[in-house]
C-alpha cells in the first residue's frame, strides 16, 4: 500500500505516503478516535489507488504546517536562528558565547535531533555527559545548557510557535558556589604601574586609567576623545567595543559620568595627541590603530605580571583592585556602585569580605572589662592568693573544718 496511517506525537492521524521513491507526510489534523480512524482509512485506499493507476499529483498532498513544524530539526532551527543574533541585537560577546556551545558542545549531539523531541530527560543526559565525560564545570554546564540552549529553545517557542512546552522547566540546579573577586592588593597595583613604566611606557596611560576609574575594559575601549573633559575633569561612559563591535554597555546602570582622579586626568593630558578629533579612539595600540584587548592582554598584560612576579590576573581584576580598595578605606558604597556603574546589592553580594565595618569593635565590647567584672576579677585574685596559704585560708573566719563556730554575743 502505498499510503499508510501513522498517529504523530500530538495523538494526529497522519498520512504517510510513498510516491515517486520520496515520502510525504500530511497530517489530517484528527485525533486518533475510531470514527476519525475509520474515515481516514478509507482516504488512505483512495489515494493509494490513485498512486498505483498513475492520477495521483503532488497537488493532492500540500505539506502542512504542522507537518513542517514536526520535522524541524535542533540543527536546522539554528541555522536560522544564530542569524538574527549577532551585534547590535545582542552583544558580541554574548554571540561568541552562542556559537562557541553550540558548535562545541549542543550541535555534535542535538544537530539532527527534532525540535519536539528535545525532553527533559533528553537534556538531563545531556548535562551528565557535559560533566561527566566532557569533564565541564558546573558552571559552564549550566552556561552551556540552562543559558545558551535554553535561550535558542525559547524563541523557537514564543517566536516561531515550534514548541508548546518548555523542557528546561523540569530541570533543577545545584547551587553554584560564587567565584570571589581576585583584585590585586594596592602594592601589586603600584608595582605593576612601575613595572609598565619601565617595560612598557606607551601603555602606562592605559593601564593606570584601568586602576583608577574601575571600569571595565571594554568601557575604556569605546572611549573617543570627546568622551572626556579634561578641563572639567569629567569622563562620560555611554558605551562599550567588544572585538572591534561598539554597543550599549552591559546595562543601563552602566552609563554615567565620573569625576576623575588628578593623576587620571593628568595620564589622560600626556596621551592627548595635539590633533585629534572628537570622534577618534583614545586608547590606541602602537600602530594608531584602535587597541585590540585580546591581542594587548596575551602580548603586554601578562608579560608585565610574569616580569612583576605577580601571580596572573586578567585586567578585569584592576576593577576589582579599584572596587575592594575603595571599600577597605571606608568609601560610601552606593557612591562606589554608582561611580562603577553598578549595583549596591552586586557590590554587597560579590566584594562584602571588603567592606570597612566595626567588627573588631564590636566583638571586643564582648570581652570588655566592666567595673563588675572588674570587682569579680579582683575576689577572684584574692582568692587565688588565699589558697596559696593552706586549705583554712578560703573559708569564713568564723567557719571551721566541721562547719560553722559560735559566736559569743556581746551586751
Amino acid at each position: 500500500m502505498s499510503c499508510t496511517i501513522v498517529i504523530n506525537r500530538h495523538g494526529v492521524l497522519t498520512f504517510r505516503i510513498y510516491f515517486r521513491g520520496r515520502e510525504y507526510w500530511k497530517s489530517t489534523g484528527k485525533k486518533d478516535t475510531a470514527e476519525n480512524r475509520k474515515y481516514v482509512e478509507a482516504l488512505a485506499v483512495v489515494i493509494s489507488n490513485a498512486i498505483a493507476d498513475g492520477s495521483f499529483s503532488l497537488d493532492w498532498f500540500q505539506e502542512t504546517e504542522e507537518a513542517k513544524r514536526d520535522r524541524r530539526t535542533v540543527g536546522g532551527y539554528y541555522a536560522e536562528w544564530i542569524e538574527r543574533k549577532k551585534p547590535p541585537m545582542v552583544r558580541a560577546g554574548l554571540e561568541r558565547d552562542y556559537k562557541e556551545h553550540f558548535g562545541r558542545y549542543i550541535l555534535p549531539r542535538f544537530r539532527n535531533v527534532a525540535l519536539l523531541d528535545v525532553t527533559a530527560r533528553r537534556l538531563e543526559e545531556f548535562r551528565g555527559y557535559l560533566l561527566n565525560e566532557r569533564g565541564l564545570s558546573m558552571k559552564t554546564v549550566r552556561n552551556v545548557v540552562g543559558a545558551t540552549f535554553r535561550a535558542c529553545l525559547r524563541d523557537a517557542r514564543k517566536v516561531d510557535a515550534l514548541l508548546d512546552k518548555d523542557p528546561f522547566e523540569a530541570l533543577t540546579w545545584p547551587r553554584i558556589q560564587l567565584q570571589r573577586p581576585d583584585p590585586f592588593t594596592e602594592q601589586e597595583r603600584d608595582a605593576i604601574l612601575v613595572a609598565f613604566a619601565k617595560h612598557s611606557p606607551f601603555y602606562v596611560p592605559f593601564a593606570h586609567v584601568l586602576f583608577w576609574t574601575g571600569a571595565r575594559p571594554s568601557e575604556l575601549l569605546a572611549l573617543r576623545w570627546g568622551d572626556i573633559d579634561l578641563r572639567g575633569g569629567f569622563l562620560t561612559i555611554s558605551k562599550s567595543r567588544y572585538k572591534d563591535t561598539e554597543g550599549a554597555p552591559k546595562t543601563t546602570g552602566s552609563e554615567r559620568s565620573i569625576k576623575l582622579l588628578p593623576s587620571v586626568v593628568e595620564a589622560l593630558n600626556r596621551l592627548k595627541p595635539l590633533h585629534v578629533t572628537e570622534s577618534n579612539y583614545v586608547f590606541l595600540n602602537q600602530e594608531g590603530q584602535p587597541l585590540n584587548f585580546h591581542t594587548w592582554r596575551g602580548g603586554v598584560w601578562y608579560r608585565i605580571l610574569r616580569g612583576a612576579s605577580i601571580r596572573e590576573r586578567k585586567p578585569y581584576a584592576c576593577r576589582h583592585t579599584f572596587i575592594s580598595v575603595g571599600l577597605s578605606k571606608g568609601v560610601s558604597i552606593k557612591w562606589l556602585a554608582e561611580y562603577c556603574g553598578t549595583s549596591v546589592a552586586m557590590i554587597e553580594k560579590h566584594y562584602g569580605r571588603y567592606v570597612k565595618n566595626d567588627a573588631a569593635e564590636q566583638l571586643s565590647k564582648l570581652v570588655a572589662v566592666t567595673p563588675e567584672k572588674k570587682q569579680r576579677a579582683a575576689a577572684g585574685e584574692a582568692v587565688e592568693k588565699a589558697g596559696k596559704k593552706g586549705w583554712w585560708a578560703h573559708l569564713d573566719s568564723n567557719q571551721g573544718p566541721t562547719g560553722y563556730e559560735p559566736v559569743a554575743l556581746t551586751n
